[in-house]
């Protein structure tokens, strides 16, 4: 995949077929036409939703006249695909999605500080995040990173430190 040219034993150099190569993302993957089942043409394209979120098209294109037209009809169906893929607010920044009981000092709410995106098909989220709490251990500041999320790299944060239980606290809940 993604090779204008091969050099092969015996044979020496070959050229792709894949004159698609490089256009609209497309790195591969198979051309093909037999007379049974026409021009078929398996493809797959790179594409960068945003500096940190990439995805990977996959079509194919089966029963074409011939080779040419199916490589035409993948180009096509590629470039009427890419703008029903986007990324959606799948959590509002400050958005409180947990708590944690602190038993010495009031309930600390975590929230994303900036939006957590995640992938939509025609406007819906099919990637929905999967979070992860982090176990806390007392001290732990504000703003500290204490969940982690499949869908961004967005941090989201304790809304309010967690302090050390007093000694008051401690002597009077020793069991």
């Amino acid at each position: 995949t993604d090779q204008s040219t091969a050099i092969l034993p015996v044979a020496g150099t070959v050229k792709n077929v894949n004159w698609l190569i490089g256009t609209a993302g497309i790195n591969g993957l198979k051309t093909g036409n037999s007379d049974e089942a026409g021009g078929a043409y398996l493809f797959s394209a790179d594409y960068s939703l945003s500096a940190s979120y990439k995805i990977t098209i996959i079509g194919c294109v089966m029963k074409a006249v011939d080779l040419n037209d199916a490589m035409n009809k993948a180009h096509s169906l590629l470039i009427s695909a890419l703008p029903a893929f986007s990324l959606k607010t799948a959590i509002a920044s400050g958005q409180v999605i947990a708590t944690y009981q602190v038993p010495w000092a009031a309930t600390i709410s975590v929230s994303p500080n900036r939006d957590v995106t995640a992938l939509a098909y025609q406007g819906k989220i099919i990637d929905l995040p999967v979070i992860t709490l982090t176990n806390l251990k007392a001290p732990q500041d504000k703003n500290a990173s204490v969940i982690n999320t499949t869908v961004s790299t967005e941090s989201i944060n304790l809304d309010q430190p967690i302090i050390k239980p007093s000694l008051w606290w401690r002597l009077s809940h020793l069991q």
